[in-house]
């Protein structure tokens, strides 16, 4: 026990005076890369969780599709006719059922994409960002400094699952920023998103 405190002790104070030989502006820097590592930790772990609920989705669709097939097959091979009827239903249910798997896994895709287009505002320090979507469509409004713009613009073109159909700009020079609106097309199957 007491060479478990004298470690820690010994590690505060290493800790200390490598602090105290440090400048504010590299004190400063420290944190700031402590916070951003751990907020792609962060991110990344939200995002492992949703590509493996999507991957849960897919596996699923793909037994309730060759079920349908294995239904049909066997609807199609001589057989009694009696049971007609209650194969039909069965073929009904399981298409209800992959129609859906496919609307869960839409609605995963399109949080999973919303929440991506946040961060990404967040970490580019935008402020008053809205966003609405219209089906396979994102509209976008925020206000920021110029850099920040760009830097949120490259970061959007780096997304392989959204496209930028049109942008409007209007900058502001007595507040030097811009007040910006895009629409955003976002493609059927959406990989993960790459952070930059």
């Amino acid at each position: 026990m007491n060479g478990a405190k004298r470690a820690l002790e010994q590690i505060c104070k290493t800790i200390e005076s490598y602090l105290e030989l440090r400048s504010k502006k590299e004190m400063i820097l420290i944190f700031i890369l402590c916070f951003l590592l751990g907020f792609i930790g962060i991110f990344s772990l939200s995002f492992e969780r949703t590509k493996q609920s999507l991957e849960a989705k897919n596996q699923k669709k793909l037994h309730l599709q060759k079920e349908l097939l294995d239904l049909q097959e066997s609807f199609n091979a001589p057989q009694d006719f009696e049971d007609t009827k209650s194969l039909q239903d069965s073929i009904h249910a399981l298409e209800q059922k992959i129609a859906q798997q496919d609307k869960q896994k839409n609605l995963l895709q399109n949080q999973s994409s919303i929440y991506a287009l946040t961060q990404i505002a967040d970490s580019k320090n935008l402020q008053d960002f809205t966003l609405t979507q219209e089906n396979q469509k994102i509209l976008l409004s925020a206000k920021g400094k110029y850099a920040d713009f760009f830097s949120f613009l490259e970061s959007l073109e780096a997304q392989s699952y959204s496209e930028i159909s049109s942008l409007s700009l209007y900058p502001n020079a007595l507040k030097q920023h811009l007040e910006f609106y895009l629409e955003i097309l976002l493609h059927k199957q959406n990989p993960l998103p790459n952070r930059n």
